[in-house]
């Protein structure tokens, strides 16, 4: 399969595919089968269910109403979970090392699910992730996301194809144009690259994804370009200027949002802007959208037919924002000449107004204010002041030592600079704050998510209740005051509820649950974890492997788990309760205790102290002429 992708510019070391056998192949004729959904006459094909049900044999469009098999696939991969934020199932991965001449690396694909139109936004959103080099590359669009959140009939339409009435040979209801990546990499040297797609949430509604033949190649780079129109206007773009085509001849556009095009040719996209080939590979678009940005793709091949994919962003003006939903991005320009330069270093000041704006900043130490709105802003290099205002504004201030202020509305933070400032001083809603470093939450701010592909660090709650999720690495969440949600993730994670009643859930390291203060819950994981659950009326339950549980003061319910678990016991611990103890695998620790009595009724065992703690056992055989021996390490 790895042959079948990789292109020019490209040597593949070795190659590795994790998944069941039935989920992946290389699809051929797919032209001719599946015109319009199968991207090439020949790729890859990734699939959560049985590739071979992506079309139907009979030739019948979209015949089942839904498409769901449940396959020996990859379950739980930390990636794909942190990717989907909840645990994933059925995946299919192909791994791959090569040797690329040039320093892009770019592929084009097309993402299929059966979970279109209804899923969307609904929280089921099979994922898909690449990673070059160990990094997720994003789709240069939205949230980054190849889902069908990112994609659809409102976010992105221009790139969606309904299926519903089966206008397309696949048994999926919806599916995407053809879509491109682009990532770094390094010349002469062995890279890797990680190609999977799951099932996210649950196992049903299949979706698959179809990488084009030779496509993965580093000779020829479509760059993604922004064109500034105004509401029915005109204008021309030489898209091709910025492309990578050194050493190539005959580059040229041969596709407009998928659609083959000659020199002439009028294209319309389903957001009604046209656009048409003119013959020096210029393309002129007459546009109607009127607030919000349009994105569209073209491809262009040479003589080899070596090809790619960019993306075209058809950005409204203006920078000065309107009370519209604007884009402004650098080298942008307003009714009255004023342009985003992110190249000359100089401060800027850029207005949002009212609207959803999206707004990119460069170079120098400028002041973004996006007003109110749902916002997006990322400023550049410099110390900028980013202002959100009201909204669930996304504050990214990037390089630099940046000032962010969220204002009213559920508002996203990131910071990667030990110096960012951030504040929801005088704001409201339900905030977050992604983190490169070791951060504590200030007042007003409700999550925090340790960025992935960050090293380990330290994530610190407030008196709110929070929700802290790891990243793949060692972690120490610390929960303090409110009724806590900490997550581990993978990496060998130490987690302190703190007060109030929390929950704590282990990941894939072997992690240690400390729920102190409050009647906690804490759920192992898999990798033999550590649970303590502290003062209170605590809920301990054992993950995959062999876990230790202690539950501390107070009167607890313990859980046995699918390993070899070791319940702890100190004076003082209360009256527990065990449930799902296994005899001659589980066992009991008293520690220094003595005098231990035990009475059996039925399936059912007391042992109890002088000091009036006790333990009860249910669940167990016919416990008569059981010994204590039975029990005890």
């Amino acid at each position: 399969m790895a042959e079948t992708m990789f292109g020019d510019g490209v040597t593949v070391i070795s190659a590795l595919y994790q998944g069941d056998a039935r989920s992946a192949g290389i699809y051929a004729q797919g032209s001719t089968v599946s015109p319009g959904a199968v991207p090439s006459a020949q790729g890859v094909i990734l699939s959560t269910g049985l590739a071979t049900r992506f079309t139907n044999a009979a030739g019948q469009a979209n015949a089942s109403p839904s498409t769901s098999e449940q396959v020996a696939g990859v379950n739980g991969d930390p990636g794909m979970n942190a990717i989907a934020g909840v645990p994933t199932y059925d995946g299919a991965f192909l791994n791959a090392s090569f040797v690329p001449v040039g320093d892009t690396l770019t592929m084009q694909l097309v993402f299929a699910s059966e979970e279109y139109p209804e899923w969307v936004n609904s929280g089921f959103n099979d994922a898909v992730g690449i990673w070059v080099n160990g990094t997720k590359i994003a789709l240069a669009l939205g949230d980054g996301d190849i889902s069908i959140d990112n994609i659809n009939t409102d976010q992105n339409p221009n790139l969606y194809r309904d299926n519903g009435a089966g206008a397309y040979n696949t048994e999926m209801d919806g599916l995407t144009v053809v879509l491109t990546l682009k990532a770094p990499v390094l010349p002469g040297q062995v890279n890797s690259i990680r190609i999977g797609i799951a099932d996210a949430g649950d196992r049903v509604y299949d979706s698959a994804l179809l990488i084009v033949a030779d496509s993965i190649q580093t000779a020829l780079i479509a760059i993604d370009d922004t064109i500034a129109v105004t509401s029915k206007g005109e204008v021309t773009a030489h898209l091709l200027a910025n492309d990578t085509t050194t050493g190539r001849t005959g580059v040229h556009v041969t596709h407009l949002n998928d659609q083959p095009v000659t020199v002439g040719q009028t294209v319309t996209l389903g957001t009604g802007d046209r656009l048409r080939l003119n013959a020096d590979d210029s393309v002129t678009v007459w546009a109607v959208t009127d607030g919000a940005p349009v994105t569209f793709t073209y491809a262009i091949a040479d003589v080899t037919g070596t090809a790619d994919t960019g993306f075209v962003t058809l950005a409204p003006s203006p920078v000065d924002g309107t009370e519209g939903d604007d884009q402004m991005h650098v080298g942008y320009t307003d009714a009255q000449g004023n342009m985003i330069d992110g190249s000359d270093g100089l401060a800027e000041v850029i207005m949002g107004y009212g609207g959803n704006d999206k707004i990119t900043a460069g170079l120098g130490d400028d002041d973004i204010y996006g007003g109110a709105g749902n916002d997006f802003i990322r400023a550049g290099d410099g110390a900028d002041l980013l202002v959100g205002g009201d909204g669930n504004d996304v504050l990214d201030g990037q390089a630099g030592a940046d000032t962010m202020f969220g204002g009213a509305g559920d508002d996203v933070y990131y910071i990667d600079d030990a110096d960012d400032v951030i504040s929801e001083a005088g704001g409201s809603g339900h905030d977050k704050v992604i983190s490169t470093l070791s951060h504590t939450l200030a007042t007003g701010f409700e999550e925090l998510w340790l960025a992935e592909g960050s090293a380990a660090a330290t994530g610190t709650g407030n008196a709110a209740a929070n929700k802290m999720v790891g990243n793949a690495n060692a972690n120490m969440l610390s929960g303090l005051d409110g009724a806590d949600q900490l997550f581990g993730e993978a990496g060998d994670d130490i987690l302190y509820g703190g007060a109030g009643n929390d929950n704590l859930f282990a990941g894939t390291g072997r992690d240690a649950l400390y729920g102190g203060d409050g009647n906690d819950k804490l759920f192992g994981g898999s990798g033999g974890d550590s649970l303590f659950g502290g003062a209170g009326a605590d809920t301990l339950a054992a993950g995959q492997d062999g876990d230790v549980l202690n539950g501390g003061a107070g009167n607890d319910l313990l859980s046995g788990g699918a390993g070899a678990d070791l319940f702890v016991f100190e004076a003082g611990f209360g009256r527990d309760s065990i449930k799902g103890f296994t005899l001659g695998m589980d066992h009991l620790d008293f520690g220094d205790l003595s005098g231990a009595m035990l009475r059996t009724i039925g399936t059912t065992a007391l042992i109890s102290f002088a000091t009036g703690d006790s333990v009860t056992l249910s669940g167990l055989p016919d416990m008569t002429a059981m010994s204590l021996d039975l029990f005890l390490v």
